[in-house]
């Protein structure tokens, strides 16, 4: 070890503090990874294996509710699922716009300014032109809006536009 002005006592015990956090690092990411497939298990459970079951046997999952040895309460959950892939969003927009649901478009307006613009930067916050070629403009609609906008549709007995995915599903969850 080459000794400097901290001295080897010091160095020695940064070294010995770096292998600690080498070792700390190391443990986060083997708990994450044990969470992840701790997370993945109980996804296939509730999601998949016992409303497999059921439907094998016959069971409606609306009246199951199962107490477990520990006391817990089994019930089945309906869940829905919605999203817009990313390449469908500006025909979904334009979609929620011709027919009255625009204010669910959050929009974004984003104008990159170099630091030599900030004369210009405040003077477009008061102000937007079309002379600053760096706007550009962007909406989109947030993922719980879409989910509860997707159920009222869904409830009212109307349709739901093609560019949208959805799904219903049952889920276990204990209690």
């Amino acid at each position: 070890m080459v000794e400097n002005s901290y001295g080897i006592d010091t160095l020695a015990e940064i070294q010995a503090l770096a292998d600690q956090l080498e070792d700390a690092q190391a443990e986060i990411a083997k708990a994450e990874k044990a969470l992840e497939i701790a997370q993945n298990k109980e996804k296939l459970i509730s999601e998949d294996l016992i409303p497999q079951l059921l439907e094998e046997r016959g069971i409606n999952p609306d009246n199951l509710r199962v107490t477990t040895k520990s006391g817990f309460t089994l019930e089945m959950k309906e869940f829905l699922s919605a999203s817009v892939a990313q390449s469908r969003m500006p025909a979904f927009i334009a979609w929620l716009e011709a027919n009255g649901h625009g204010g669910m478009v959050k929009r974004e307006i984003i104008v990159a300014f170099n630091q030599d613009q900030e004369a210009a930067a405040s003077e477009l916050r008061e102000k937007l032109r079309k002379e600053y070629p760096g706007v550009k403009s962007s909406g989109k609609v947030h993922p719980m809006t879409l989910k509860s906008w997707v159920k009222g549709r869904l409830d009212e007995g109307e349709d739901v536009p093609e560019s949208v995915k959805w799904s219903i599903f049952k889920v276990a969850k204990l209690k």
